[in-house]
């Protein structure tokens, strides 16, 4: 965002920042206390008269009225009154925007467009009051008076969103600043995920294509399955040796030739010495 190159433009902003954010107020409080008022009381006022009160009727041969202008009359002032606030509620949010002046500036030509009528419709029908005039017409004067301000500063600083950098503005630069680095860095972050899954995918890929040997079972019923069959006490299994042979590898020949006995350890019982 550019910054003002004199003090005058600084000087502008404020006033037509303050001329649409205080007139924009002051008609949202007339628009309720004044103009709103006044139609509701009008439509009592018919709505009394069609009754057949007779306080209500002498008040409108008084004032030289039909019921059907007196109706007119109360529907005028509430539609004035939801364009005083509509008007108002719009120039209070865009009081600071720089980029919005053109609009703004045609808001307060509309509202004044619609004020003057009002009032010469009141002139018609001899119901003008002096107040009710001059409230309504200083106030959009005034709008109208900050709106050029804002209006002309735009022409000169076309990239400016802006008029003031106020607290609400920078908040909202700053939290603009941080999504934009969060976002940054997230989308690096998916990146760096994303290539560690692939290369996560294409090592197990690898490693799925090489051979692992498997363990061949021996036959049901053998002697080696037999030995093989885990321990029901301590869980391993017996596996089959050198060391470990049939009887008839493990005897000791003797001197006619003959194979004896296979050899037995000593049971520590002390009866004798082996045969």
């Amino acid at each position: 965002m550019s910054e003002f190159k004199d003090q005058k433009h600084v000087k502008m902003a404020m006033n037509g920042r303050m001329g649409l954010l205080t007139g924009g107020i002051l008609l949202i409080f007339t628009a309720i206390t004044s103009t709103l008022m006044y139609g509701f009381n009008l439509f009592s006022l018919a709505s009394g008269a069609a009754n057949g009160n007779e306080e209500y009727l002498k008040l409108l041969e008084e004032a030289n009225m039909s019921l059907s202008l007196l109706r007119i009359v109360a529907v005028s002032f509430l539609v004035v009154a939801v364009i005083e606030i509509f008007a108002g509620v719009c120039s209070v949010r865009l009081s600071n925007r720089l980029n919005k002046a053109a609009l703004s500036k045609k808001l307060v030509i509309g509202l004044l467009a619609v004020e003057i009528a009002m009032q010469i419709f009141l002139v018609v029908t001899r119901m003008l009051n002096l107040s009710m005039l001059i409230s309504s017409l200083i106030i959009p004067l005034y709008m109208l008076w900050g709106a050029t301000r804002l209006y002309k500063l735009a022409k000169l600083y076309p990239d400016r969103p802006y008029a003031l950098n106020t607290k609400k503005v920078k908040e909202q630069a700053q939290q603009q600043k941080q999504a934009s680095s969060g976002g940054s860095s997230s989308e690096k972050k998916s990146l760096h995920d994303r290539a560690m899954m692939n290369r996560t995918r294409k090592d197990f890929s690898q490693d799925s294509q090489t051979d692992i040997p498997e363990f061949v079972y021996p036959p049901v019923g053998s002697r080696a399955a037999d030995e093989t069959q885990p321990d029901e006490e301590t869980g391993d299994a017996d596996i089959p040796s050198a060391e470990k042979t049939d009887g008839a590898e493990g005897a000791l020949p003797t001197e006619d030739g003959d194979d004896a006995a296979p050899a037995t350890e000593n049971t520590g019982s002390g009866n004798g010495d082996p045969l």
